[in-house]
């Protein structure tokens, strides 16, 4: 008998959720209108107040999406003009002017971003992001038969200042 009344109670103990779900199911349509037409109440201790700044944020975002649909769409987008090598060379050459320092820093970016670029073009990058300056020339230097001669240990010199 008592195996009984165990059974019972753990099947009451797990039935009343499926209770509350099948109430929430069937009544979901008035529990929506009830919720929808609350304006003001206390749940939990905090006070709860739905009133015009609800309806006044309705109307607004509303005026904002029919200003958005009414503007123009442009023709096509403009794809971002990218500076030309002698805009780069000038932008050093002035900053050379005020800062030596920050013209060499800029100047051996620019070095690099050639490098990988002329690596990128003749299929050597292979996904690397960074490739230090003297492997660059090294491969450079193998796919062109060489570089001239000078070339590695003006690098060298150059990355040494």
């Amino acid at each position: 008998m008592k195996e009984y009344a165990d059974l019972i109670s753990a099947i009451a103990a797990l039935l009343w959720p499926v209770f509350a779900f099948t109430a929430l199911f069937v009544f979901k349509a008035q529990i929506a209108n009830l919720i929808g037409r609350l304006r003001r109440g206390k749940l939990l201790g905090q006070e709860i107040e739905l009133s015009e700044s609800l309806v006044k944020l309705e109307k607004s975002a509303v005026a904002v999406a029919k200003e958005v649909a009414a503007l123009p769409t442009p023709s096509q987008p403009v794809p971002p003009e990218e500076p030309k090598d002698d805009d780069q060379i000038k932008v050093i050459l002035h900053e050379a002017a005020r800062s030596p320092k920050t013209a060499l820093i800029l100047l051996a970016s620019e070095i690099e971003r050639e490098a990988r670029q002329l690596l990128a073009s003749v299929g050597h990058l292979k996904g690397q992001r960074y490739v230090p300056l003297s492997q660059a020339m090294d491969v450079l230097g193998k796919q062109f038969c060489g570089l001239p001669a000078h070339i590695p240990s003006s690098l060298k010199f150059f990355w040494d200042a």
